[in-house]
């Protein structure tokens, strides 16, 4: 996990956005299609669209938390600290403690919300579909025409 965590932080911002919008777009489209959704072209749209959106607000927050913990490399070390427990050895303690802290917090409230955002989010591609059934949207590709 840490070093997961660790090439994940430090991935640059250009690399980022397309690996997060890949996998979001990716998943969302995914679970719709395995649950014997009709795949149609508005619900493509507002996936892409949604998940130009939602990786466009992560790289954003990225990019600014990055920038308040003074650089790519501190932020790593500082999120390193936080998984581990323990400060770098040449961290000043006055510095990293309060940052090391909001952090630890954070985590925290990410390990509750983070699930709830995910279900939500999820639950979202099913009502959309159920409104576009409902307006007699044209599927991109129908999974039931499939089965024998």
């Amino acid at each position: 996990m840490n070093r997961w965590s660790t090439w994940r932080d430090g991935l640059p911002l250009g690399v980022f956005f397309p690996a997060i919008f890949v996998v979001w777009t990716g998943v969302r489209l995914g679970l719709a299609a395995g649950g014997g959704d009709r795949i149609t072209t508005a619900l493509v749209a507002f996936e892409v669209i949604g998940g130009l959106i939602f990786t466009g607000i992560m790289t954003a927050l990225l990019a600014w938390r990055r920038r308040r913990s003074g650089g790519k490399s501190v932020y790593t070390a500082m999120n390193t600290a936080v998984r581990t427990g323990r400060l770098q050895e040449d961290a000043e303690p006055s510095l990293w403690a309060p940052e090391r802290e909001r952090r630890r917090r954070s985590f925290s409230r990410a390990r509750v919300a983070n699930p709830i955002v995910c279900v939500r989010s999820l639950d979202r591609v099913e009502s959309l579909q159920g409104q576009l059934d409902a307006r007699g949207a044209a599927p991109v590709a129908s999974f039931e025409s499939r089965q024998p």
